[in-house]
């Protein structure tokens, strides 16, 4: 399939089946000069592109399109000798700005051959390869997709905002030998980028060399409410299970890093980034444990929970963070009043120039400042330090619909400063009002509402908050 002659959202391919296409350029679909179609509901396969390859499954250069609800599987990308490397597995994206949302993505390979001691061909992006693009990669799973590098998702001079994604049980690496090895970002890659990555739950990816979960290097950007479990990295001596960053200025705000193999966090290279309200521990490693830095670095830790090291800065604490049920994969803190045995330790511990402004046992429990970890204050609301008391904010606020992406339920709250006429609606992608939740007049204070969409089908959904003269908005995502 092949839209190059500047189609717009009126051109949508639903509903096929795109199986044992090759090109060099997109086997399955290809969208260029300023084509910007709807690809959803499709099942993308079983295709190729090598030569050296661009997209497996899908290749977009300088086009937007909107790519939702697609099960793109089993697609594959070749490069040729090094070092024309073949890029993107699943999906290329280059000089686009194209939205990626409620795929499963799963499965593909950008393939890697070594045939010793002179030939080798490397691929990159299993999952997603993005080069000087700002794609929208949000609610998708991706999941066992293997490369080069960047095994989930490759981004290369690119500002990509990666939020509300499962990315888990992605691969990188290869080798000559066991001592010339190569392979960084199990989950996500980052080359001189500036990224926004929030709200994803990235587990179980591995690398031979730096950061199993996500490795920076030369980018800059914000990493928050993200939750990174049991990634393994590599390299010697350990270059971060979690995390690595060389050269690299990044933010690591509310976040949660355990079990994680070959250690937490390790700074190398010139970087400084900012650690604040995140929790470390039980990640493990032959040489370190939880943060490396070296004598180049000069990283700033904050408010953190770091395991076995109380480390220099303010706020930080070293206690056991209680993990309501780790080993099924619940990382909440505990908290009595959601019928926990004990209070975490984590729980108002956070830097106090944040607030959480989700109450209750599913996300942030903290009453007077932020708790640490990716589910104790990852929807917060920035206020001054000599604000921070417990008012009703003068005007309307709609905080993000947890969870998200959801399976049938989810919940949405918002925040009223004054009691009056309040509507709340559910709209679809193309605009279409599908459902009124709320049409009614209500006190002032914190509303909590359920929707349920079990009689709708996946894909994004825009829900409307109107009180008075004053209209928000927000995005959601229904996976089922």
């Amino acid at each position: 399939m092949t839209f190059d002659s500047g189609e717009d959202r009126t051109a949508v391919i639903t509903g096929f089946t795109i199986k044992n296409g090759q090109a060099e350029y997109g086997g399955g679909i290809y969208c260029g000069n300023g084509s910007n179609p709807i690809i959803v509901d499709n099942i993308i396969t079983q295709n190729s592109a090598g030569g050296p390859g661009r997209g497996g499954g899908i290749s977009c250069v300088s086009s937007d399109p909107l790519v939702l609800n697609n099960i793109i599987i089993q697609n594959q990308v070749f490069g040729s000798e090094y070092p024309d490397k073949g890029l993107g597995g699943g999906i290329y994206c280059l000089n686009s700005n194209m939205e990626i949302i409620g795929n499963r993505i799963c499965n593909n390979i950008a393939v890697v051959f070594v045939y010793e001691p002179y030939f080798v061909t490397i691929s990159d992006g299993g999952g997603i390869y993005s080069e000087s693009s700002s794609p929208v990669i949000s609610g998708n799973e991706i999941i066992d997709n293997t490369a080069g590098d960047g095994g989930g998702i490759y981004s290369l001079y690119s500002t990509p905002v990666i939020t509300s994604n499962i990315i888990s049980d992605n691969s990188v690496g290869g080798s000559f030998n066991q001592w010339l090895r190569w392979g960084s970002g199990g989950a996500i890659l980052c080359v001189s980028s500036a990224v926004d990555i929030s709200a994803n739950r990235i587990t179980g990816n591995d690398t031979d060399i730096r950061g199993g979960g996500i490795s920076f290097s030369n980018s800059e950007g914000k990493m928050s409410a993200n939750l990174l479990v049991e990634n393994s990295g590599g390299g010697w001596p350990d270059e971060g299970g979690a995390i690595s960053l060389s050269n690299s200025d990044v933010d690591i705000v509310n976040n949660t890093l355990s079990r994680n193999s070959r250690g937490g966090i390790n700074c190398a290279d010139s970087s400084s980034p900012r650690i604040i309200n995140t929790i470390l521990w039980a990640d493990s490693g032959e040489f370190w444990q939880e943060i490396y830095v070296d004598s180049t670095s000069t990283p700033v830790i904050t408010y953190c929970d770091i395991q076995d090291t109380l480390w220099p800065g303010v706020g930080n604490i070293s206690v056991d963070p209680l993990f309501r049920n780790p080993d099924n994969g619940d990382f909440h803190l505990m908290a009595p009043y959601c019928g926990d045995p004990y209070s975490s330790p984590c729980i108002d511990a956070g830097d106090p120039a944040i607030l959480d402004s989700l109450l209750d046992c599913g996300w942030g429990m903290g009453w007077y400042r932020s708790d640490m970890g990716a589910c104790g204050g990852g929807d917060s609301i920035m206020v001054g330090i000599d604000d921070y008391v417990d008012l009703l904010p003068d005007q309307m606020a709609l905080t993000q619909n947890y969870p998200n992406p959801f399976n049938t339920q989810t919940t949405i709250r918002f925040i009223l400063p004054e009691a009056q006429n309040v509507q709340l609606s559910i709209y679809d992608i193309l605009g279409r009002q599908i459902h009124t939740l709320i049409d009614e007049y209500r006190q002032a204070g914190r509303q909590t509402v359920t929707f349920d969409a079990s009689g709708l089908s996946s894909g994004v959904y825009f829900y409307r908050l109107q009180a008075g003269n004053v209209v928000e908005t927000k995005r959601m995502v229904l996976l089922k």
